[in-house]
């Protein structure tokens, strides 16, 4: 069997395994399979693709390669977070003769994140966040 009757009947089976092609779905849509379409050019007549319909309700084999597997260790720690997001909020005020990126950096070690910053008469207030 030459190369393209393979690729003919790879396409033919993956087509018969996402279902009838007369349903019509929505593609590049997430969520949604592609339709799967067919198209066979033979250079010559006696280049006919092989078919056989089946009417059994058995369903065809399918084989999916390229995939790789992934494998975790059993110590594999996974971080997860809740659906919605806890923060804890605090304000610092930096003077007009400190050093902003100091005292933020210090801050930042701890895991406050700046939001944002006010200019006042005794300096800039800025309001950190961080997780809960």
């Amino acid at each position: 069997m030459s190369r393209r009757h393979v690729l003919a009947a790879l396409a033919l089976v993956g087509a018969g395994a996402t279902g009838s092609s007369s349903q019509t779905l929505p593609q590049n849509v997430p969520g949604y399979p592609t339709v799967a379409q067919v198209r066979v050019v033979n250079a010559a007549r006696d280049e006919a693709v092989p078919v056989v319909l089946r009417t059994d309700a058995e369903p065809l084999p399918v084989a999916i390669a390229g995939v790789p597997s992934v494998a975790l260790v059993p110590t594999t720690v996974i971080p997860v977070r809740i659906g919605r997001q806890l923060w804890e909020y605090r304000q610092v005020t930096v003077g007009a003769t400190q050093d902003a990126a100091a005292v933020l950096n210090a801050a930042g070690a701890d895991g406050w994140e700046a939001i944002g910053g006010t200019a006042g008469a005794a300096g800039t207030v800025w309001t950190l966040k961080r997780p809960r």
